[in-house]
């Protein structure tokens, strides 16, 4: 896991509805800066550049907006932000084409800092549009799978940061 100041910002936790696992994002407080705190999910290879379909379940505790980008993992660099807007409390499905833009981006990035509270992410899917078997880009897109680090249950495949020491480590 890359990390910060040594602060996770991620955990897995166990949801009720589908006796499943989704992904929890936690911050304290507003950072009005999205880039200060992430979660990343790195993919084995590039993605091809051409279109995608990105698809996730997610909610908040309150309501909000966050920002997914297709992402270079070592680099940083990126191309195409897709703004996920007026994120509630119920569990709402979102729909995005992405196109990486560049045939070095091998990550999806959810970028949380300006969120307060909690994000829920679950069933995330990644599909190259023009591929006729529609292979799952995204292991783990449940977030069943995961690795116990220092007492959490961190889902495998994703990894966080964040630059603020205010955020909290997740407990589950």
């Amino acid at each position: 896991l890359e990390s910060i100041n040594n602060k996770f910002i991620t955990e897995t936790i166990e949801v009720e509805q589908t006796v499943s696992h989704a992904l929890k994002i936690t911050n304290v407080n507003s950072l009005n800066d999205s880039w200060r705190a992430q979660a990343r999910y790195t993919f084995s290879e590039p993605l091809q550049n051409s279109t995608h379909t990105f698809k996730c379940w997610i909610k908040s505790s309150a309501r909000n907006q966050i920002t997914l980008y297709v992402q270079n993992s070592g680099d940083n660099s990126q191309s195409n932000n897709h703004t996920i807007r007026d994120i509630g409390s119920g569990w709402t499905e979102v729909e995005i084409k992405v196109s990486p833009g560049a045939n070095n981006r091998n990550s999806i990035v959810f970028n949380i800092a300006d969120v307060a509270g909690d994000v829920y992410i679950d069933q995330v899917s990644l599909i190259r549009d023009n591929d006729q078997n529609k292979t799952e880009l995204m292991q783990n897109n449940d977030m069943d799978d995961y690795e116990l680090i220092d007492g959490r249950k961190v889902p495998t495949g994703w990894d966080t940061k964040t630059n603020d020491s205010n955020n909290t480590n997740p407990v589950c």
